[in-house]
């Protein structure tokens, strides 16, 4: 019989504070708006759910986020994505579980984070939250708020995330 290997699951972690020259709402929403134009011209760079929640895929072109990505050592391979939710009451993503590790970065507002592991955390603007990959999550608006993921992707160029059902 194969043995099956046990994967190891870091545990996620949140850092207060951690950087607190975060981007406007104005910058905010021109990075979303020039992912509406690369959208419209075939690009995989925009996505919507619902009323008033927006991801852009192209955040790392912000100089904030590019000096982000450069502290959390992700080089060249470091690709970031904006989150915004103007409704409160949208569930954004639900509960879901990411395919690489990710650093989210709060900008403005305020969000609560839920992970399976038991650990519950509200980020405020300049916190940023480490959320292992394989563990399921959920994150929620108290606000309107925005912030940036920002991951290492060295295999493809977009984030791929699925959701599963939570047991």
């Amino acid at each position: 019989m194969a043995k099956i290997k046990q994967l190891e699951i870091k545990p996620p972690k949140l850092y207060r504070n951690w950087n607190e020259n975060t981007i406007s709402w104005d910058d905010a929403f021109r990075n979303y708006n020039e992912s509406v134009v690369q959208s419209h011209l075939g690009e995989e760079s925009l996505k919507q759910k619902g009323s008033g929640y927006m991801v852009s895929h192209r955040a790392e072109k912000l100089p904030e986020v590019k000096g982000a990505i450069a502290d959390l050592g992700l080089g060249d391979t470091g690709i970031a994505h904006l989150y915004i939710s103007i409704d409160a009451s949208n569930d954004g993503l639900g509960t879901h579980v990411d395919t690489t590790d990710v650093f989210y970065w709060q900008q403005k507002g305020s969000s609560n984070w839920w992970f399976d592991s038991g650990d519950e955390w509200v980020l405020e603007e300049g916190d940023m939250v480490f959320s292992p990959k394989g563990v399921y999550h959920k994150v929620t608006s108290t606000e309107a708020r925005f912030g940036i993921s920002m991951s290492d992707d060295s295999l493809s160029r977009h984030i791929q995330m699925f959701r599963k059902p939570y047991k």
